[in-house]
């Protein structure tokens, strides 16, 4: 019998950081896990470091970043609001080296912030996510990654809420009469009305990339 493999990957979302798991090889159904915002499970930065005073559109989530960074890297990174091309491959090598240190491997990046890994041949998939998020904690790749495609899909910081109901709109996934209120509400309970024969893919491209700035070609 083929040892137990797992899928894992994140989906990098205005809202946050959505990990998902699927077990390969066997029929059984797999974790998953959410964080709605930037590195809430890990300790940031310790008392008595200064932190910038960030004037950007993206303020307010650079400070938030700052203040839960683990590394001088990060805070190097981040403390000029700009995240550079090198700056964000550097920060991918950290996460490859750190997840290849844990036994994962087919390591696999997408320009919208996915990613896919196989292994560790373990049964114990609570144990192997935490591994994966560790590993992006202490690489900054929950800090720095995030900002990175937070700005690549919104670079103004417009309102989120509303340049995905416009694109959901054009595209014709929902009722012309939609609200932003409604799907304020919807969103967050996963209930956002398609319109019959609408595939779900089509939502997720509008939260992903709402403004059709990212590319979608293997990266």
């Amino acid at each position: 019998m083929k040892p137990q493999r797992r899928e894992c990957r994140y989906l990098i979302k205005v809202s946050g950081l959505l990990w998902l798991c699927a077990t390969l090889l066997l029929a059984s159904t797999g974790c998953a896990g959410e964080t709605n915002g930037l590195n809430t499970d890990y300790p940031g930065t310790a008392p008595g470091i200064d932190i910038p005073e960030f004037t950007g559109p993206w303020a307010a989530e650079f400070q938030r970043a700052y203040e839960e960074s683990r590394t001088d890297f990060e805070r190097e990174v981040l403390q000029d609001e700009v995240i550079s091309e090198a700056e964000f491959a550097a920060m991918r090598e950290k996460l490859r080296s750190c997840l290849e240190s844990n036994g994962f491997d087919e390591i696999i990046f997408y320009p919208r912030g996915e990613m896919t890994v196989g292994g560790p041949d373990i049964v114990n998939g609570e144990d192997q996510l935490k591994r994966a998020q560790d590993c992006s904690a202490s690489s900054g790749d929950s800090t720095i990654g995030t900002l990175y495609f937070w700005m690549k899909a919104n670079p103004a910081h417009l309102d989120n809420a509303t340049i995905v109901l416009e694109c959901l709109l054009r595209e014709g996934l929902v009722s012309p009469d939609y609200t932003k209120a409604e799907y304020e509400i919807d969103m967050p309970n996963d209930s956002v009305p398609l319109l019959k024969g609408k595939p779900r893919s089509g939502l997720n491209e509008c939260m992903q990339d709402p403004l059709g700035l990212v590319p979608v070609e293997t990266g």
